[in-house]
């Protein structure tokens, strides 16, 4: 019901804004939107629902990339043989890994935190967003860049080169789509790992 709701208030101010919006500020207006009314969510009976999703939103306007995302959904980018992450994970492990490199926790620490590391520290839906990464000026796009989105239901279950390797192989979107499905088949079942939500969408830019 979160993710719907999202996406419905996503499309809504989208298709309803003027021809001239500016698009970080659309997105990033979207997501605070979403997130409160995902956070009032209630049952029935009044009970507050506490639910969220994650949120990776992309616009793309002549060749140049907008991006907007809150969670640890992730985007990225191929070109030329390499393959890019553009967002960063808003969990707690990322906190843990700067301060790692900072020197704020020794390793026998940071393996002790580790075991929450998954933990969201900003989603959809926690009420006040205070954390929403954007990019306040554009990427410029150049033909034969792809950009994939996915959800940890993906990257959780595949490497970053396995990833890259199946969007390599096949350059049809549809294919590649059915390949990364097929491949996270093979792997939770190898782990005897049950499986999360996964979502994935391409944008091929021609």
């Amino acid at each position: 019901e979160a993710a719907e709701l999202t996406v419905n208030v996503l499309c809504a101010v989208f298709y309803g804004a003027k021809e001239e919006y500016d698009p970080v500020s659309l997105m990033v207006n979207c997501a605070v939107e979403c997130d409160s009314s995902i956070s009032q969510m209630c049952t029935d009976d009044g009970q507050k629902i506490r639910s969220g999703c994650t949120l990776v939103s992309l616009i793309v306007r002549d060749r140049q990339l907008y991006w907007c995302y809150v969670g640890d959904s992730r985007a990225d980018l191929t070109r030329s043989g390499e393959f890019v992450q553009f967002t960063l994970d808003h969990n707690y492990r990322t906190v843990i890994d700067e301060k790692l490199r900072t020197g704020e926790l020794d390793m026998e620490e940071y393996e002790h935190e580790l075991k929450r590391g998954e933990a969201l520290i900003s989603y959809i839906g926690i009420g006040n967003l205070g954390l929403i990464d954007y990019n306040s000026s554009p990427i410029e796009l150049e033909s034969g860049d792809r950009l994939i989105i996915m959800s940890d239901g993906l990257y959780r279950f595949l490497s970053d080169g396995e990833i890259h390797d199946c969007l390599e192989k096949y350059a049809d979107a549809a294919e590649a789509l059915r390949k990364l499905e097929e491949l996270v088949q093979i792997s939770a079942k190898e782990r005897n790992a049950s499986r999360d939500n996964m979502t994935v969408a391409l944008i091929d830019i021609l």
